[in-house]
């Protein structure tokens, strides 16, 4: 079965606005330390992989495809989201900046389970976006005013210094060589970005990057097809990259204090 992703540079323009890509960073290290404890309570991610892509593959209909069952077709995020949660606990768990509150013990507060989860469509604009938590996280929609104000009076209720909410933005991108001007030949590398947002008791931004990671593999690929069942561990891994690339630059603004 042949099933197609059409790629909509529209939508990778709204991933990398929402994503957090051009959201101003800020660190107040004296929000943070050893002392310190917060809850990750959010890691989403939008529903859909994002082709980035700028030369379709040098092909004739403009598509990039994934043909047969061998090539695991899904434009779907969710498996990706879901293998990456071990990988980002690891790295917040490993932190010097702070320590983080258990996953079980969040999970069995009141408050918490008040929060939405799952699939969650709002809109940018007159478009619809649509994005997913992992398992056992919450939805939080970090462009909504309302849902922001309410960060600090969930930190309380949790006990803890401040909260922290995490969206990745899983994609991929092709880079190859043209063979007899028709299809290409080269490899398709993960493409991912990263928001991590913190927030203080009272609702305060103490802690907003960004960052975006490429694999340094490649899965090789002919012409239009893409791997994604491949392409997956690549897409955990990177996301745990670039995790570990903002945990890193948090660290050195917080021991320079």
């Amino acid at each position: 079965m042949k099933r197609t992703i059409m790629p909509v540079a529209g939508l990778v323009a709204m991933t990398t606005l929402l994503g957090g890509c051009l959201m101003q960073a800020s660190i107040k290290p004296e929000e943070f330390g050893k002392d310190k404890t917060y809850a990750l309570v959010s890691i989403v991610s939008s529903k859909k992989l994002v082709n980035h892509s700028s030369d379709q593959s040098g092909s004739l209909t403009g598509l990039v495809k994934a043909v047969g069952s061998e090539h695991g077709f899904t434009e779907s995020s969710v498996h990706s989201l879901n293998a990456s949660v071990v990988k980002i606990r690891k790295q917040f768990s490993g932190s010097n900046a702070f320590k983080l509150m258990s996953e079980k013990k969040m999970q069995n507060n009141g408050a918490f389970k008040a929060l939405p989860s799952g699939e969650i469509t709002t809109k940018w604009g007159v478009i619809p976006l649509t994005t997913v938590s992992a398992k056992g996280y919450a939805n939080v929609n970090i462009t909504d005013r309302d849902e922001v104000a309410k960060i600090g009076k969930l930190a309380k209720a949790l006990g803890v210094d401040g909260v922290i909410v995490t969206r990745i933005d899983y994609g991929y991108g092709f880079g190859g060589v043209n063979v007899a001007g028709l299809v290409s030949a080269g490899k398709h590398k993960a493409i991912v970005d990263v928001t991590v947002i913190a927030y203080n008791r009272e609702g305060e931004i103490v802690w907003r990057a960004n960052a975006r990671e490429k694999s340094d593999e490649g899965i090789p690929s002919i012409g239009e097809a893409v791997n994604f069942r491949k392409l997956r561990p690549l897409l955990a891994s990177t996301a745990e990259q670039a995790i570990l690339k903002l945990l890193g630059n948090l660290e050195r603004k917080v021991t320079a204090i």
